[in-house]
């Protein structure tokens, strides 16, 4: 067997180089489709009609709302103008008055159901492994802060009502996946979230 010549190791070392570079543009296209996947999910999310009145109804104190989300008044919504007590008195565990829910109460329980199941789907597509945390983390930051900051105007007793809704009906795994964006995050105490449009 003879020694290899300058023709052979340059031959592996094309060869060697052509794989690494393979691999690199494949982990290259596996990260943008990754990438692609969570800004779609998160488009869909925040174009669901219940996510953006639930969002709405977290950030405003107080707000004109036409319930249940994404119809009008001629397709049967009606106007009300909901509080953080209204989410206080529609959420809270055990209710208050027996399961006896106002038609107000059971609008915003639909809403948030429905709001927090569309949460609850990104936590499982990360969980699963269609993305990662700090793909989605930017986006979902501000909703982390209002469920559990004390930056913005969410009072303590609707943060606590809100968590032990998600709680008894969805389970940690949602909070925790909140609170992972927010450490995720690129924003720091101090430094304003991007917020969902206030329109």
């Amino acid at each position: 067997m003879s020694d290899p010549t300058w023709v052979d190791v340059l031959g592996f070392a094309v060869a060697a180089g052509g794989f690494t570079f393979g691999v690199y543009q494949y982990r290259q296209g596996r990260i943008e489709a990754r990438r692609q996947f969570a800004a779609r999910a998160i488009e869909v999310y925040l174009g669901n009609a219940d996510v953006r009145a639930a969002m709405q109804m977290l950030d405003w104190r107080a707000r004109k709302m036409l319930l249940p989300p994404g119809r009008t008044k001629a397709e049967g919504a009606d106007e009300f103008t909901v509080s953080h007590s209204d989410l206080d008195d529609a959420l809270v565990l055990p209710h208050e008055n027996g399961g006896n829910f106002t038609a107000l109460q059971v609008l915003l329980r639909d809403t948030f159901d429905r709001f927090i199941n569309e949460l609850e789907h990104l936590a499982n597509q990360e969980q699963a492994g269609a993305f990662r945390i700090e793909d989605v983390a930017p986006y979902l930051a501000y909703l982390g802060e209002l469920m559990f900051g004390t930056r913005y105007q969410l009072p303590a007793k609707t943060q606590n009502v809100l968590q032990g809704f998600i709680l008894e009906y969805w389970g940690e795994h949602v909070l925790d996946f909140l609170r992972r964006c927010m450490a995720k995050s690129s924003v720091r105490p101090g430094a304003a979230p991007s917020r969902p449009d206030r329109q």
